[in-house]
C-alpha cells in the first residue's frame, strides 16, 4: 500500500527547513546560537570625519543617520515562540550617557545620548530591520523607537525561527563639549552598545571606528599684513562734508596651516571675522564699518572705516562676517581696506594724529 503524506505533514518538512544543516534544535519558546557561539562583536565604521572648531553644542558631526551595516561571520541566534510566552530583546548601553535634549541647527532635537572614547563626541544610535518595529512578524517594541537603549519583544507565535546574523542601522555623532584639536580616532575595540536576548544574556556588542578631526587654521604672531595700517597723511581740507571719505588702504589678516574635509561633499568649515574696536575707539555706525578714533586722538570730525576686499563694501562690525571656505590644507589670505570717514561737518574738522585701535576674533563653523 502507498504511504500517502498528508499536507499537515509535507508543511512540518519544509518548516524544519529552515534550521541550518548541522543545527542542533534547542528547546521552544526561547532565543539561542544556532552555529557559532557569541558575544558578537560588530563594528560600524562611521569614516573620516570633521568638525569646524567653533561648531554649536549639540550640531552634529558629519552626516546624520549614516547607514551602517555589520555582519556577524558564522555566527547566528535563533529565536522561535509558539505563542505562549513573551520573548525579549534589550539594546541598551554599554558606556555612560549624555543626558538630553541637545539643540541641533535642524531644529531636532536628541534624547541620551552614547559617550564615545573621545571627549566632547556622543553618538545617537538607532537600529534598524528588524528591530525597527516596521517589520512584520519580527520585534515589536516597548517604546516609540529603536534608539539605543531600546527594548522590544515577540509575544506571538513565530512560524519559523527567526534569525540574528547581521546588525543594520543608523547613527549620528553630535557634539557634546569642546572637541581637542587633531584627529582624534574612535576606538574600535570600546562596546557602545550591548545586545541581550531571552535566553541569550550577552549576545552581542556594537562598536565604532573612525575618526573626527577638528576643522580649524592657525594664526601667526603677525598675522596682519601691516600693524599698524597706514592711512596716508591729509589736509583737513580735504573733508569738505559729512561722508567723505580719504583713499582705501588694503590690508591682509593670514590664516595659516588649516585642516579641513578634503572630500567632496563633505563637511565645509567657513572662517568668520569679528571686528570690535578697541583701546577707546569705538563703534559709531556697526553696518557701515565705522568706529571712532583711540584715545589720543588729536584730530576731530573724522573717524575710520573698515570696508572688504573690493574696498567698496562696508564690513559690518561687532558681528560674526562670513570670510569664505577654509582649505583642507595650506592657508588663506581675508583681504580688508580702511580709510578714514568724514563725521562732522567741514568746520569742525580739526587736523592732528588720527589713530583707531581694532581687534579682531576668527571662528570656524
Amino acid at each position: 500500500m502507498p504511504i500517502r503524506l498528508t499536507p499537515s505533514v509535507l508543511f512540518a518538512l519544509a518548516a524544519s527547513g529552515f534550521l541550518p544543516l548541522g543545527t542542533t534544535y534547542a528547546a521552544s519558546n526561547t532565543c539561542y546560537w544556532g552555529t557559532g557561539t557569541g558575544p558578537i562583536l560588530y563594528t560600524a565604521n562611521v569614516g573620516a570625519l570633521y568638525v569646524p572648531r567653533d561648531a554649536q553644542i549639540g550640531d552634529p558631526i558629519g552626516p546624520v543617520a549614516k547607514r551602517f551595516v555589520s555582519s556577524s561571520g558564522v555566527n547566528a541566534i535563533y529565536c522561535q515562540n509558539d505563542g505562549k510566552v513573551m520573548l525579549r530583546f534589550s539594546a541598551r548601553s554599554a558606556v555612560a550617557t549624555i543626558a538630553g535634549p541637545l539643540s541641533r541647527k535642524s531644529g531636532m532635537t536628541t534624547s541620551a545620548l552614547l559617550q564615545t572614547n573621545i571627549p566632547g563626541v556622543g553618538a545617537q544610535i538607532s537600529f534598524g530591520s528588524p528591530y525597527d518595529g516596521f517589520t512584520q512578524g519580527f520585534w515589536k517594541l516597548d517604546g516609540p523607537d529603536s534608539s539605543v537603549p531600546f527594548n522590544a519583544r515577540i509575544d506571538f507565535h513565530t512560524p519559523f525561527h527567526l534569525q540574528h546574523t547581521t546588525l543594520a542601522g543608523t547613527i549620528t555623532l553630535i557634539k557634546t563639549a569642546e572637541i581637542a584639536p587633531g584627529m582624534q580616532s574612535l576606538d574600535s575595540g570600546k562596546e557602545l552598545v550591548k545586545g541581550s536576548f531571552t535566553g541569550i544574556p550577552n549576545a552581542f556588542g556594537l562598536a565604532l571606528n573612525g575618526s573626527v578631526t577638528r576643522a580649524e587654521c592657525t594664526l601667526s604672531a603677525n598675522p596682519v599684513s601691516a600693524d599698524p595700517v597706514k592711512l596716508g597723511d591729509w589736509p583737513n581740507t580735504e573733508f569738505i562734508g559729512e561722508g567723505h571719505t580719504s583713499d582705501a588702504v588694503p590690508f591682509t589678516i593670514a590664516l595659516n596651516a588649516c585642516i579641513s574635509d578634503p572630500l567632496p561633499g563633505g563637511t565645509v568649515t567657513y572662517a568668520h571675522i569679528r571686528l570690535e574696536p578697541k583701546a577707546g575707539s569705538v563703534t559709531l555706525d556697526a553696518n557701515l564699518g565705522l568706529m571712532s578714533l583711540m584715545a589720543g586722538s588729536i584730530a576731530q570730525g573724522i573717524g575710520i572705516q573698515i570696508l572688504g576686499r573690493d574696498g567698496l563694501t562696508p564690513v559690518i562690525l561687532e558681528q560674526d562676517v562670513l570670510q569664505g571656505a577654509i582649505p583642507a590644507t595650506g592657508g588663506m589670505m581675508l583681504e580688508f581696506n580702511a580709510r578714514y570717514y568724514q563725521t562732522a561737518p567741514a568746520t569742525a574738522v580739526v587736523a592732528g594724529s588720527a589713530e583707531g585701535a581694532l581687534g579682531f576674533t576668527i571662528t570656524y563653523k
